[in-house]
Parts: C-alpha cells; structure tokens; sequence
C-alpha cells in the first residue's frame, strides 16, 4: 500500500512522492520510490541517492541514523554517535568555502533533535561570517550618522535664509537632502533595532544559519543544575540543624532524667 507525501523544496512547491508504508524505519525512502518521482536538483541527486542506498540496505540499521534531506542539504546514512559532515549551501552570501555543516547521529540511531521543538536541527552557524556581519553593522551605522551630521546643518542654513529658499537650484539640493536625512534615519532604525538584535540575541532567532540550541540547552541545564545543587546544600544544613537540635534535647532529657534519679536516692 503506498500512501503520497509531500517535499518541501527551496522553490517553495509541493512535489508528490509515493512511498511505501514502513513503520520500522520511517525516515526512510523505501525501495518502490520511483525514480521519476523524484525532481529538481540537488533534490533529485538525493532522492535519487537514495533509490540505490535502499536497494542495497540491510534489513537491520538499528546502529545507522537514516538518509534525509533537511532542505539545504543531503545527509546520508551516518553510523551511530558520529557526525555528519557537508559542504555549505552555496546561495549563502560571503560563506566560507572551508567551513561545513554538521549533523548529530546520536548512539541510538536518531539525528539529534532540539528540546525546544522536537525537531531535528543541522548545525551551518559556521557557514557564516558573524564577525563579518558585525563590521557591516558598525560601519554602516558609522557612515549614517556622518552623513546626518553633515546633511541637519546643510538643510538648517538652506531654510534659515528665505533669499536662497528662492532659487530653484537650492530647492532641489534641499528636497535631495531631505530624503537623504529620511533615508538615513530609516536604515538607522533598522540596523540598530532589528540587525543588531538579530546579531546579539543569535541563540533566539528562528533563522537556521543562527540557532545554536545545544548551547542553550547546556546552559539552561547547568543553571537548574545548579539550583537543584543549592537547594539540596540548603536541604542538607536544614537537616544536619535538626539533628543538632535532636541531640541537644536528649542529652537535656537525660541529664533531667539523671538528676531526678540522684533526687529520689
């Protein structure tokens, strides 16, 4: 029985693929995929990867994360606790050609998947630049506010003598200076409000190339960690203080309980 699902490709349209139902292992491509179902490239090189590696796969992989596409790249079969390796998407705007993107094949034979959203999740922040996008930024804002600096002052001597309002000449200039402080002040709004945001808080933005939730998760870990230490050191003292308190009060009792006796003797 064959049931049709869905890609999604970087084109941003649906293509139907029919596989057939394996509840076993069902990342994978079985082996019934027909070869013309499979479109576009690089998706076509992967599906049709893919093809082959079925006909040729042993029935048990429990010690393999399977083939998969995640969109931007291919990965396939990888053996268990390793971690797979490929080139950067070309389309990203100055990449380094040296850098890779990773995947995760944990020791049970899954990818690895984000606890934030349960999905899998492919690491490319090297496949970016940051410090790179940082120097833009500062440059870029750099070059705004000179130009703001130098522009108020132009417009402020423009409207401040009504002779020079009359000439059609210094007219012009002035509406051009106008939209140039406009413009300006756009793109400041935007760089210091939105791409310095998007540079700073990397670890929450939902872009693929900036996501680092294993690190998040780390830290977040280690604070509760933590938190779970200190409460147990706070249980620990309150604890070692009652039995203090135990002590001291049957030693009292027992020095009464010897005095009463003495008393009655």
């Amino acid at each position: 029985m064959t049931h049709s699902v869905r890609i999604l490709l970087l084109s941003r349209k649906n293509y139907p693929v029919f596989v057939s139902l394996d509840r076993s292992n069902p990342g994978f491509f079985s082996s019934n995929l027909a070869t013309c179902s499979c479109s576009l490239t690089p998706t076509e090189t992967c599906c049709k990867d893919q093809i082959q590696s079925a006909s040729t796969r042993v029935s048990s992989l429990t010690s393999t994360c399977p083939f998969t596409w995640d969109g931007f790249a291919c990965f396939r079969d990888t053996s268990a606790g390793s971690i797979a390796q490929v080139a950067c998407p070309t389309y990203i705007y100055s990449r380094d050609t040296t850098a890779v993107g990773t995947k995760a094949c944990m020791a049970n034979g899954s990818w690895w998947r984000s606890s934030v959203n349960g999905k899998e999740w492919t690491d490319y922040s090297l496949c970016v630049n940051i410090d790179g996008y940082r120097a833009l930024y500062y440059a870029g804002v750099s070059l705004n506010v000179v130009s703001l600096v130098c522009l108020l002052p132009a417009c402020f001597i423009f409207l401040s003598f009504k002779q020079l309002l009359k000439q059609h000449r210094i007219r012009i200039h002035l509406n051009l200076f106008l939209s140039f402080i406009l413009t300006n002040g756009s793109w400041l709004c935007w760089d210091t409000m939105v791409y310095r945001d998007r540079l700073e808080n990397m670890q929450d933005d939902t872009a693929f190339m900036y996501t680092e939730p294993e690190e998040k998760e780390k830290e977040e870990e280690y604070e509760e960690n933590e938190k779970y230490v200190e409460l147990d050191g706070v249980r620990d003292g309150a604890n070692e203080e009652d039995d203090e308190r135990k002590k001291e009060e049957q030693k009292g009792s027992e020095s009464k309980r010897v005095n009463e006796e003495d008393k009655e003797r």
